[in-house]
């Protein structure tokens, strides 16, 4: 993966993105791919839908979120895979653009779904 294409899609989702000391550290390896020091190997990657790429793209988000494609109790609280609001299971909806390596749609909140049909329809 090349420098560019590893900014597009892994600093996207960085949490240092806005640091104003720009903390960004991007190396390329002897073997050519990129990597950051601020990179976490154990981050939670999703692939999120380009609506207009039509492609997939990857879709980091923080360790510390909870979110699921399914849960055996209704009760649990997960977070939206879009904006990381707490939400119990069985109230998300499934998401038309995040997904799993099949395409199984992850668990959002009912104002990132409404987002998302907006998207989806233009």
């Amino acid at each position: 993966m090349n420098d560019k294409k590893y900014v597009e899609e892994v600093c996207s989702k960085c949490e240092n993105k806005l640091n104003d000391k720009d903390l960004c550290d991007i190396r390329t390896t002897i073997n050519g791919k990129a990597n950051c020091v601020n990179y976490k190997e154990k981050s939670i990657i999703l692939n999120k839908w380009n609506y207009e790429k039509h492609k997939y793209q990857k879709y980091r988000v923080p360790d510390e979120w909870n979110v699921k494609i399914y849960a055996d109790n209704m009760e649990e609280i997960i977070n939206c895979a879009h904006c990381g609001k707490k939400i119990k299971a069985g109230d998300s909806y499934t998401s038309y653009e995040i997904h799993n390596e099949v395409g199984i749609g992850y668990g959002i909140c009912e104002k990132c779904f409404n987002k998302e049909m907006l998207r989806k329809k233009q």
